[in-house]
């Protein structure tokens, strides 16, 4: 993968988490649905800065320890 490629991911995966955190705040457990809903709610531009299937992940998913 290239640089300008890894740093797309991890910049998706960033954001994702920060997602997660506003779901967590909220007191409610990040799942399929409420990622999708948020990610729905992102503009066009939004969604093509951002690589979908990392972003989900780190809305969704746990960090790995």
């Amino acid at each position: 993968m290239s640089a300008a490629a890894q740093a797309h991911e991890d910049t998706s995966l960033l954001d994702g988490r920060k997602a997660q955190l506003a779901i967590l705040n909220l007191g409610q457990t990040p799942s399929d649905e409420l990622c999708q809903g948020l990610w729905d709610r992102k503009t066009s531009a939004g969604q093509h800065a951002m690589n979908a299937s990392a972003w989900m992940v780190g809305c969704r998913d746990a960090p790995s320890p």
